[in-house]
């Protein structure tokens, strides 16, 4: 999934990186500071005005609830094969997890508050919601990745993309960023829909209504029953990129980008033509691009 913070920077990881996220140890910590700092200086005493065990549970229950809208919205929005707007998506999961924090306090014995209330409360938890993406973003992420992802995956290639002003976001400390080059997982296997294979070894998934289909290099096919977007769940966020609602196309079985009136088409090592998505023509143009540069750079000089 691609993920888009507040400060531009944009990240590539799998679903289960992102679980992985959600319960390590600094983004708890943060997301408790965050708790920590709305309970203190929050209008809920005033609001609720609920004994002491209630406050607690009141608490408790607002913490869990903006956690579970805010994990449903990310992976809802990584189902659909959208990109996740972080702003987005703390919005969202602050105005449920407001309206069912304060339905609960009522539950608990407290009045019903008004709409002017209501806004306010949902204001003053989406500044805080945005400041805790900013440190996140900031100060976090990178070493929450360097935790959660392996030696051959950090290795393989930088997972964060430039940012607005044109430098690499984490991984890489040079000013100029170098075209990614398609990494390699010759030892590396994957479970998809219930079958093990070698990374290295797929080079395009294709949906077909209820199946997926896992096209291989020495172009063999298997046909699993299942969702395309469980199927690129599993797949390593650099081994390849989803260009299209039904397909996904390894890095490096890319051969050739062309432009047609319908869009962009990507050629694979194994002969197929691949539409790219209207909403990814640009996205994939760079990719590709970037993709089939590093593969000349690479390529030995004629006559050598």
């Amino acid at each position: 999934m691609r993920i888009q913070f507040l400060n531009g920077t944009k990240l590539e990881l799998t679903w289960h990186e992102m679980q992985r996220t959600f319960w390590h140890p600094l983004f708890v910590t943060l997301v408790l500071a965050i708790s920590g700092i709305i309970i203190i200086l929050g209008p809920y005493e005033e609001l609720v005005r609920l004994a002491s065990m209630e406050m607690t549970v009141f608490y408790a229950n607002g913490v869990v609830a903006f956690m579970a809208s805010l994990v449903a919205t990310v992976y809802a929005t990584q189902r659909m094969g959208k990109t996740v707007v972080t702003a987005v998506s703390i919005g969202i999961a602050n105005v449920v997890a407001s309206i069912w924090g304060l339905w609960f306090g009522v539950i608990l014995g407290a009045q019903m508050p008004t709409i002017i209330e209501l806004i306010l409360v949902i204001g003053f938890n989406l500044t805080f919601g945005l400041l805790g993406e900013v440190i996140f973003s900031t100060f976090l992420v990178s070493r929450i990745l360097n935790d959660i992802r392996s030696p051959r995956d950090k290795a393989a290639l930088a997972t964060f993309l430039a940012d607005t002003d044109g430098r690499l976001a984490l991984h890489s400390r040079s000013t100029t960023p170098a075209p990614p080059r398609p990494p390699t997982f010759s030892k590396v296997e994957v479970e998809i829909l219930g079958m093990r294979f070698v990374v290295d070894q797929i080079a395009h998934l294709q949906a077909e209504e209820h199946y997926v289909r896992i096209i291989l290099r020495d172009g063999q096919s298997h046909l699993l029953r299942g969702k395309i977007s469980d199927a690129v769940a599993a797949m390593s966020a650099v081994a390849g990129r989803r260009i299209h609602r039904s397909h996904w196309v390894a890095a490096s079985a890319v051969t050739a980008l062309r432009a047609e009136r319908s869009g962009h088409v990507i050629m694979t090592s194994s002969g197929k033509e691949l539409p790219v998505a209207r909403t990814r023509q640009a996205e994939i143009k760079v990719w590709a691009e970037a993709i089939l540069r590093g593969s000349k750079e690479k390529a030995p000089a004629k006559g050598a």
